[in-house]
């Protein structure tokens, strides 16, 4: 099934593009950057107009100082904060579940029992909830435990949460994942 809205591209005379994944890398410390730093996934954009290519990954913005310009504003296809990797795929659909008011508090860092992988849900399954779990390494089956039945996996919740142990200030958590997880 097509989407209509794309009849938009062709209405405003605007060609499709290609993006391609950044290869810059960035290693920062957040002690380095007391003011934050904003993360969020970079999906291909519904209508390019830069004559620039446009780049997928996971954009930065990292402040010396809280109010002031970004120190550092760029689309990296590599992100280590602290040590810890980013995952750019984990990045970007973290960013889709978030701004689905009905996924809140469905999405969780799942790891198989079996196996111990952590489980990544991808394609419909990043946005359906489900019971039961297969894993994406030993293929075994299994139900997510807590509170809730039915879920999806998505571990860069437990790789936040590992950032904001050395965050210098307390996260701000913006509403629906419509702006950057600033820590």
């Amino acid at each position: 099934m097509g989407n209509p809205i794309f009849g938009v591209r062709t209405a405003c005379g605007i060609k499709a593009h290609k993006s391609r994944p950044s290869r810059k890398a960035l290693r920062i410390r957040q002690a380095d950057y007391p003011g934050g730093i904003q993360i969020w996934g970079s999906n291909p954009a519904f209508l390019w107009t830069s004559h620039r290519q446009e780049h997928e990954g996971i954009h930065i913005h990292a402040f010396r100082k809280p109010g002031d310009p970004p120190d550092v504003d760029e689309t990296y296809g590599k992100v280590i904060i602290d040590g810890i990797k980013l995952d750019p795929l984990m990045v970007r659909v973290f960013m889709a579940q978030t701004a689905l008011p009905s996924l809140k508090d469905r999405f969780l860092p799942i790891t198989c029992p079996h196996c111990g992988t952590e489980q990544l849900s991808l394609g419909e399954s990043a946005f359906t909830p489900v019971v039961t779990h297969k894993c994406t390494k030993c293929s075994r089956t299994f139900a997510s435990s807590g509170r809730l039945r039915k879920t999806i996996g998505n571990p860069l919740l437990k790789i936040l949460a590992r950032l904001v142990e050395n965050a210098p200030r307390a996260p701000q958590h913006h509403e629906l994942g419509l702006l950057p997880e600033t820590l």
